[in-house]
């Protein structure tokens, strides 16, 4: 914020993030740290069903290798592949082929 110079500035002179515009889903309260790659397609595809297309994806904790959730601690910074086989890329084109158009995932890592 300090290199925009909006350092001091309040939440009503800061820019609103354009892909915030239009609703999306954070997986936390479905799956908490269970979340996984199949699981998330297969809703994205029951969301599809339903009429409804979340604009952007927000895959909160569990994606990560940790030594154990809630306790642990991190192992790597790459995604855990017991839940995303084949890497966060592949299935970010799984679920933008279904019509997300931005996926983001949530870490707070100070390993």
């Amino acid at each position: 914020l300090e290199s925009m110079g909006l350092q001091n500035a309040l939440r009503t002179q800061k820019k609103y993030p354009e892909w915030m515009e239009n609703i999306g889903w954070c997986t936390w309260n479905t799956y908490g740290h269970a979340v996984n790659g199949p699981a998330l397609e297969q809703d994205l595809k029951t969301f599809a069903q339903k009429g409804f297309v979340p604009t952007w994806l927000l895959i909160d904790d569990g994606w990560s290798q940790v030594t154990a959730y809630g306790t642990g601690k991190l192992k790597s910074m790459e995604v855990e592949p017991a839940k995303f086989n084949g890497g966060l890329r592949t299935w970010i084109e799984k679920y933008k082929a279904l019509g997300v158009k931005s996926v983001g995932v949530w870490h707070a890592f100070t390993g």
